[in-house]
């Protein structure tokens, strides 16, 4: 867990892209910048790059209200949080009152709603809300559900975000929206990651997961995207053929909804931008 930043885990997360993005922020004089995520998700890479001092602030935007209602709640109820991690107990009974206050979503209780995303995702198998708690009901699995949840370090996670929470800005918006709305004209020296839903399997990760012809509207909006930015996708013709006029590279990334593996991505780059060797 130490070299993780962000206290969210997050299929396809990807914080191990930090080398490559910082060469293409050095290589393009946007060093010290802003850095938006439009499908921030996890958020690891932008908040590493935030801490790390690499970009003056970082726009975070997720279209999922739970995502959403956790990154706006621990920016905001730091302390609060963190107590909740202390007296968290890390049960499968716990699990399932936790659960249940997930399914119910947010009925006017941000904080209750935003520990149980953080809970379920901490105790679930791969971080996947919906799917099933590490080591499983009997806990008889090789890993128990205390597995992936750290306290000292969470906390410790939370707490170094917060020291820079005015520096963070965040959404809750469609991400074309986001890009064409307006909501970023102010800002220079500007990069984009654009890391949206899988094409594949998709639906199985994701509560907004993307049908095909939600990632041909995006295509059309980052298309018209004057910043600088890349995109990032799994690998098929679909995508290929989405994005042929533009430069891409294929970036090896850790992916685990089951099992620890590497699989090649496409990472496009935008016309405007210097690509770094």
């Amino acid at each position: 867990m130490s070299g993780s930043y962000s206290p969210l885990r997050y299929p396809g997360g990807k914080v191990k892209l930090y080398s490559i993005v910082k060469n293409i922020l050095i290589s393009n004089n946007l060093i010290g910048g802003t850095y938006v995520e439009p499908f921030a998700g996890g958020a690891g890479l932008a908040i590493k790059l935030l801490l790390k001092n690499d970009v003056k602030r970082i726009i975070l935007n997720d279209i999922d209200p739970a995502v959403f209602c956790f990154w706006k709640t621990i920016l905001n109820y730091q302390e609060e949080f963190c107590k909740y991690i202390d007296q968290a107990e890390l049960t499968v009974n716990e699990w399932k009152r936790q659960r249940e206050i997930f399914k119910k979503g947010n009925c006017g209780n941000d904080f209750e709603f935003a520990f149980s995303v953080f809970y379920l995702n901490r105790t679930n198998m791969s971080g996947i809300l919906s799917g099933g708690v590490i080591g499983g009901i009997e806990q008889k699995g090789a890993y128990k559900i205390d597995a992936r949840f750290s306290k000292e370090n969470l906390k410790q996670r939370i707490s170094d975000i917060a020291t820079r929470k005015n520096d963070i800005i965040l959404y809750n918006l469609d991400a074309k929206e986001l890009i064409s709305g307006g909501y970023l004209k102010n800002y220079r020296n500007m990069f984009i990651n654009f890391d949206p839903p899988y094409v594949n399997k998709g639906a199985k990760l994701y509560k907004n997961s993307f049908k095909k012809e939600d990632h041909l509207a995006l295509y059309d909006c980052i298309n018209e995207c004057k910043r600088k930015w890349i995109v990032t996708y799994d690998v098929c013709d679909f995508v290929e053929k989405m994005y042929i006029k533009y430069n891409r590279q294929l970036i090896s990334v850790n992916y685990s909804a089951k099992n620890k593996v590497k699989k090649n991505e496409y990472m496009f780059f935008s016309k405007n931008l210097n690509i770094p060797n």
